[in-house]
């Protein structure tokens, strides 16, 4: 699955997002349904030089699929070291100030990404969100990265 997920992330194969976007679904069916889907925002300099957010293509797909609103309701206010590249020590404190949310009526979101390493990028976006009044936050992810495996894999 690293390799699938790497692929679409730093080889910019959009097309797997067809293959990706079932399990994200799949997943979902644990949690309670929300009120709207977003994602984990890139800054805006990053998402041209990349020419996509993963996360934004496989929350289109969770929410086309489960007629769901998605909604981009947060934004990353600077860029930072991608966490693929720090140490957990450093991805822990990383991005913990770089998330702001919008005002938003929604009380119960999805937040998809593609990777859950430390946490530390969904647990920000989702104090920002709880800041603008969002009740629940969950996350959805397609892979959680094994403690111990090395920088930038994932089981």
């Amino acid at each position: 699955m690293a390799a699938v997920i790497g692929n679409l992330k730093y080889r910019g194969d959009r097309a797997l997002v067809r293959f990706l976007g079932p399990r994200l679904v799949q997943a979902s069916t644990a949690l309670p349904k929300p009120e709207a889907v977003t994602f984990v925002p890139m800054t805006r300099r990053r998402q041209r030089h990349r020419g996509f957010n993963q996360a934004q293509l496989l929350a289109r797909f969770a929410a086309q699929t489960l007629e769901l609103p998605l909604a981009s309701l947060l934004r990353k206010r600077h860029d930072t070291a991608p966490q693929a590249e720090l140490p957990r020590a450093q991805r822990l404190t990383n991005v913990s100030q770089s998330f702001s949310a919008v005002p938003t009526t929604f009380k119960r979101v999805w937040l998809v990404d593609d990777v859950r390493t430390t946490g530390a990028t969904l647990r920000a976006c989702a104090q920002a969100l709880h800041r603008q009044g969002v009740a629940q936050v969950q996350a959805l992810v397609l892979a959680v990265a094994a403690p111990q495996a090395k920088e930038g894999s994932c089981r």
